[in-house]
């Protein structure tokens, strides 16, 4: 450990202190205003975290040369390289765009053309997964846990949704028949008062593979101008 900063540990126990002081905070402000907490808090919390992060690593540290930087030798740590690079690609391949690195920004890649400098007409889009859409036109307002009316969701994530909203409402021991949803697909529309139990939404209740599960997740898609950050 003798690489590391003088100040390294010090700084950074403050650091993460000051993190879980904006944490219980944002937590007391979202429920004073009823509702979720303006988007700015979050990129506020991360521009926070990463200035004091890098006060504690480097502004603190003396200038003195760092060691070579050098590529990896082993299999095991150009796989972890390689894997990182296409996770950090994966909204430019058609792929999840919630949990990457460019999920706090304003970058669209859904649709035939993309708002990127470089990237606008989607040349690395491998996958079609952003650009099959359902348009939520009404949804029940029990329903309304991180959905509203409105919203255009991935067809993946909108049958994760409807699945998991079912699956809720069953652990609680709770009927959940009468509930209304009206949404369109590919120029179709499906409504119904029994959602759930109506066999013109059978097939978005569908249980999505295992890996679809855990790594297919998107957020909803913004067709408004100018784009502005979803998170």
């Amino acid at each position: 450990l003798s690489g590391i900063p003088r100040h390294f540990w010090g700084d950074a126990a403050v650091v993460f202190v000051m993190f879980e002081f904006l944490v219980q905070y944002m937590r007391f402000y979202d429920e004073r205003s009823e509702g979720e907490p303006p988007f700015v808090q979050a990129e506020v919390g991360m521009v926070f975290f990463c200035f004091a992060f890098v006060w504690g690593s480097i502004y603190r540290t003396p200038n003195v040369p760092g060691p070579k930087v050098t590529y990896p030798k082993t299999w095991f740590g150009k796989a972890v390289i390689l894997f990182f690079a296409f996770f950090t690609w994966n909204p430019y391949f058609g792929l999840r765009s919630t949990g990457v690195l460019t999920m706090f920004s304003n970058l669209q890649t859904e649709g035939p053309t993309s708002n990127h400098l470089l990237l606008g007409s989607n040349p690395l889009k491998l996958f079609s997964y952003q650009d099959d859409w359902v348009y939520i036109k009404e949804i029940d307002e029990r329903l309304q846990f991180k959905r509203y009316d409105g919203e255009i969701l991935p067809r993946v994530q909108f049958d994760m949704f409807l699945h998991r909203m079912k699956e809720e409402w069953a652990e609680e021991g709770e009927e959940c028949h009468d509930m209304y949803a009206w949404v369109e697909y590919k120029n179709e529309t499906y409504e119904s008062n029994d959602v759930f139990y109506d066999p013109a939404f059978a097939e978005f209740l569908e249980p999505r593979p295992y890996w679809q599960r855990k790594y297919m997740l998107f957020r909803a898609v913004e067709i408004e101008e100018p784009k502005t950050c979803t998170w």
